[in-house]
């Protein structure tokens, strides 16, 4: 019995800890087209969406390009995960995934100057 309740915990927790992730859509309002990099790696073209872990240590980079506008560099948006807290109240490894990337990710970038 008791060897049964560990495996039904380690199943839950295991299960809990692969859906700790947000899908994210990352879009230039206004300026189509515009190439997305993440970490470094190419994303696609704006808007794009991709899902990304909500642990607490991940940090993700990103620059954004178009011709005939400045190139963006930044880090993603982060957020506290609400469903995160909460099931860390009764499963503490959870609380190592309650702060993740917003869902939405607007970058606005701004035209060259023309001289």
């Amino acid at each position: 019995m008791k060897k049964s309740f560990s495996v039904v915990l380690l199943l839950l927790l295991v299960l809990v800890i692969s859906s700790c992730s947000t899908m994210v859509r990352i879009d230039t309002p206004g300026v189509s087209g515009a190439e997305i990099r993440l970490n470094g790696e190419p994303l696609g073209f704006a808007p794009v969406k991709k899902k990304l872990s909500d642990a607490l240590w991940e940090s993700y980079t990103v620059d954004v390009r178009k011709d005939g506008y400045k190139t963006y560099y930044g880090e993603l948006k982060k957020e506290v995960k609400a469903d995160a807290v909460i099931g860390g109240l009764f499963v503490w490894p959870i609380w190592l995934w309650v702060y993740g990337p917003e869902p939405v990710q607007n970058i606005y970038l701004e035209p060259e100057d023309k001289k």
